[in-house]
């Protein structure tokens, strides 16, 4: 130690000056706390790649032993007799007419359950005449017949020969053809519907890459490259942009859009170098979904698309969001409660006693969404007004008192900070009953097509990539959403679009309204008697 910081008078230590041991402890209480900060994101990361992907709760909490003001002992009891009254309330209600709901969860394959639209061959298995003599003398005769099935998958690919045949007179020497044909989907090229459908499922539905694609073809004998196989699926999201351009349309007139976004890399073709794009997604209250590509995070993406949307927008607390309430007072923020319990999720190491008093409360939030979640919009609204209404208070209250006891920068503090800074957006769901959920999770749940998807395909090729294969995700999504048959839907659409005339039914193109329309669901059977007669003609013959 230097001589001018201790100073030696026989046995005795002076230490030096008292301003520098005042700023030595600040720069400890720094350097502590910058430690404590770093600890913590290695936490979170290492939960990321290691700990549970759910976050519901799997420890139970008993709120006797956590009551952090004397009022949670009335919620508690209110909570349990609203239960038990809508639990009397349902036995007095005669049983409904309707059929008993399908089973959730999966169901075990047997006969019973196969599709009667799958092809069928039956193979009798008899005794020849000479094999009936029976070992007394007599003859056998048949008894019963027993059938034992199995199902068989043959992946059948097949040349639709289109003959077009042409006249002439011989007169005034005219030529005719027979009615014109339907051109292909894509010009020049020579793949079919049913083939683009099922390849643009496996590469966005099951996030195939393009060389796994192509191997697969070349294992059938049929030379795809991975070039065709790239410039087939960015066309069809050229052909199907005015459909993805309607379904925008229906998303930005719901009352509520949830919005989210991820990261994607993206390289220039075979050029050194990468960047790092966004992927939006903006997801209606009716479930219709929107990608939209960017190459960066700024708020130029989400002013693009919800520059003249009025009504509520559901997201997280990202920066990039705020101009959009400050610009127009017609748009509503709603911020999503499950980014709150993740927050004190990840504090629960440092302060767990805060965590679980926290859980309490939400508990009994969420037990009320539960139980509002079967009522209609009208009935929703006055329910959370009485029920939900006081259980916010008492978070208030609770944020209130406990951001005095904790450290601002701690994992604990910000977590109570972001309740407390964003309390209005948090409780903006209120002043609508239509909305049915308090969380970001659907729009989150969308998004992960585009998260499991770049584990495989890893990267877009591209820049000029990125907004056809938002398109071709959003259809897929969207079909998700509303329980349609996606190769089927591709198929049909990517016929009917070039067809003339169909700049006007555009509106009946989308997910949701092909579902509903009669005339599409007659061609979807079609279509499916189709391919199964094709499979009779072209495997059952053969074998």
């Amino acid at each position: 130690m230097a001589s001018s910081d201790v100073e030696k008078h026989g046995d005795r230590k002076t230490v030096g000056s008292e301003p520098d041991a005042r700023a030595a402890l600040e720069l400890l209480a720094q350097r502590d706390q910058q430690i404590a900060h770093l600890l913590h994101r290695i936490e979170q990361l290492e939960k990321m790649l290691y700990g549970p992907r759910s976050a519901k709760r799997t420890e139970p909490i008993d709120p006797s032993t956590l009551l952090p003001f004397p009022g949670i002992k009335d919620l508690l009891a209110q909570v349990a007799e609203r239960a038990a009254q809508r639990e009397r309330e349902e036995a007095e209600k005669p049983a409904p007419q309707e059929p008993a709901p399908k089973p959730r969860g999966r169901r075990r394959l047997d006969e019973s359950n196969i599709p009667p639209h799958i092809p069928r061959r039956r193979r009798d298995r008899k005794l020849a005449p000479e094999q009936c003599a029976c070992g007394c003398g007599g003859r056998l005769h048949e008894v019963r017949e027993e059938i034992s099935s199995r199902i068989e998958r043959v992946k059948v690919t097949y040349v639709d020969e289109r003959v077009t045949t042409y006249y002439a007179c011989r007169k005034c020497e005219r030529v005719i053809s027979t009615a014109p044909d339907q051109p292909n989907i894509v010009e020049g090229g020579i793949l079919g519907p049913s083939l683009i459908a099922d390849i643009i499922y496996q590469r966005f539905g099951n996030h195939t890459p393009y060389h796994r694609l192509a191997r697969e073809f070349e294992q059938d004998g049929l030379p795809i490259s991975r070039s065709v196989l790239c410039r087939t699926t960015l066309r069809c999201g050229e052909i199907l942009l005015p459909i993805y351009e309607e379904l925008k349309r229906q998303v930005l007139s719901s009352f509520l859009v949830q919005l989210d976004d991820t990261p994607v890399t993206v390289r220039n073709g075979r050029q050194k170098g990468q960047k790092t794009g966004r992927v939006w997604v903006y997801r209606s209250a009716e479930g219709d979904v929107v990608f939209d590509f960017r190459m960066d995070r700024s708020q130029e993406g989400p002013r693009r698309v919800l520059g003249e949307y009025r009504g509520f927008v559901q997201g997280d607390d990202y920066g990039g969001h705020h101009f959009l309430f400050r610009d127009n007072i017609d748009r509503i923020s709603l911020l999503c409660w499950a980014h709150a319990v993740r927050k004190f999720r990840d504090a629960d190491k440092s302060s767990p006693r805060l965590r679980k008093e926290f859980d309490v409360l939400f508990a009994l939030l969420n037990k009320v969404e539960l139980e509002a979640r079967g009522l209609s919009p009208p009935e929703r609204l006055l329910y959370r007004s009485r029920h939900a209404r006081p259980i916010l208070k008492e978070i208030e209250d609770w944020v209130e008192a406990r951001r005095l006891t904790v450290l601002p920068k701690s994992p604990i503090g910000d977590a109570i900070e972001y309740l407390r800074t964003n309390w209005e957006a948090l409780t903006n769901y209120l002043l609508d009953g239509r909305i049915t959920d308090i969380t970001n999770n659907a729009a989150e749940r969308a998004l992960r097509r585009v998260a499991v998807g770049r584990k495989n395909w890893v990267y877009v090729g591209i820049e000029e990539a990125g907004q056809p294969a938002a398109v071709l995700m959003s259809l897929l999504q969207t079909c998700v959403e509303h329980g349609v048959n996606a190769i089927e839907y591709l198929r049909d659409v990517l016929t009917r679009i070039g067809e003339p005339g169909s700049a006007k039914e555009i509106a009946d193109l989308t997910p949701a309204a092909w579902k509903r329309s009669k005339a599409a669901q007659e061609r979807a059977k079609l279509d499916r008697s189709a391919v199964a007669a094709a499979v009779q003609s072209l495997v059952f013959a053969r074998s």
